[in-house]
């Protein structure tokens, strides 16, 4: 998984986060930033809540939300796997500023094992936390290829 931050309008930067992935359960899944970089099985729940540094309400179709983590379902297909690209336009990759991805206790993607819902409190009724990656481990690319370059590789583990 990649997660990187671009300006394709020169007016705001967002993060984009591209990913593959295989073996999972087909259908719709919820996929968010969570407020600790930590993904200790079996649970993930050291990962802790939805990333919200502007204690806003959870879900993109609730009037006082979404949290800044909140992002849309991922569909995987029905051979199990992914192949997309998610945008975060409410964080950073910049530290030192608001919604900065790179906290203190750091940062985490979650997938959870159903669809969010974009409005129950606190988490969208999601389901269970089934693969997790700590976000982090910039790439640092040669003189000759800087097509990776600025990009952070996460390492995704699923639940067992």
């Amino acid at each position: 998984m990649l997660i990187n931050e671009k300006d394709p309008f020169f007016r705001k930067r967002m993060v984009f986060v591209n990913f593959s992935l295989s073996d999972m359960a087909p259908g719709d899944h919820g996929f968010h930033i969570h407020e600790t970089g930590s993904c200790e099985q079996p649970d993930f729940e050291s990962a802790g809540g939805h990333y919200n540094p502007t204690d806003a309400n959870h879900g993109m179709d609730d009037p006082e939300g979404p949290h800044a983590g909140d992002m849309k379902n991922i569909e995987v297909s029905e051979d199990g796997t992914v192949n997309t690209e998610v945008t975060a336009d409410m964080v950073t990759l910049e530290e030192g500023q608001d919604n900065t991805l790179f906290t203190e206790d750091g940062t985490a993607l979650v997938i959870h094992s159903g669809a969010d819902d974009y409005e129950m409190q606190p988490s969208g009724d999601a389901g269970d936390r089934i693969a997790c990656g700590v976000i982090g481990g910039w790439i640092e690319a040669s003189l000759e290829d800087r097509s990776l370059s600025g990009l952070l590789c996460i390492h995704i583990k699923k639940s067992s």
